[in-house]
């Protein structure tokens, strides 16, 4: 864990910024400026206030084809022949056997999320749309009514075979050999904080 001392810029005092590693308390009160006890109180005003707008994903399979996304790609790939493509790609997904490529596709300077998963041709379209968090409808008229999202097939990969799936063996969990592996493993699930931290310190594994 990585950490600085820093001063509060409201009241003055002392307090640890966690830059990096396992945050003891709500990440929201470490902050670079406001020292805990500041930022827990700032956090209490926000809480009660509604959140009123937000960015959220919504299908947009309905404005725009999967073939008409393929054509943009390709005239952008064209158009850019000799030089090196940026884009936008976004890490893939795993789940259940399978996995999906994300990338970012601009059309009429619209930006749309293609997203097709590997062994199913399976597709979904997104894109950002701005919502009203109290009306629950979009800010625009124009922009999609609904936030549910759709996975639609790909017809055009039906000659393709379905890809197996790589059904890997699920291995029994064994104790951190350290407090400092109880730490880092805690800081991605702290749910299992307590039951790591009782292994590490103890040695021994809990009976199930």
């Amino acid at each position: 864990m990585k950490e600085v001392t820093k001063v509060c810029i409201h009241c003055g005092s002392a307090y640890r910024y966690i830059l990096s590693g396992v945050h003891f308390y709500d990440h929201r009160v470490n902050d670079g400026r406001f020292c805990p006890e500041c930022m827990t109180e700032m956090v209490k005003i926000l809480d009660s206030i509604p959140v009123k707008f937000k960015d959220v994903w919504v299908d947009a399979s309905d404005e725009i084809t999967l073939e008409e996304l393929y054509a943009s790609e390709k005239k952008v790939k064209e158009s850019k022949s000799g030089f090196p493509m940026v884009r936008r790609v976004f890490p893939g997904l795993y789940g259940g056997g399978d996995s999906s490529h994300t990338r970012e596709i601009t059309v009429k300077g619209v930006s749309y999320y293609l997203t097709e998963w590997q062994h199913f041709h399976e597709y979904q379209i997104e894109r950002h749309v701005r919502w009203d968090m109290i009306k629950d409808v979009p800010v625009h008229s124009r922009d999609n009514k609904s936030r549910v999202r759709k996975i639609l097939y790909n017809p055009n990969k039906s000659s393709e075979p379905v890809k197996p799936f790589k059904v890997e063996p699920i291995q029994a969990l064994t104790p951190p050999s350290s407090l400092a592996y109880a730490l880092r493993f805690a800081e991605d699930r702290m749910d299992l904080w307590d039951s790591e931290i009782k292994i590490a310190t103890q040695g021994d594994v809990p009976n199930e």
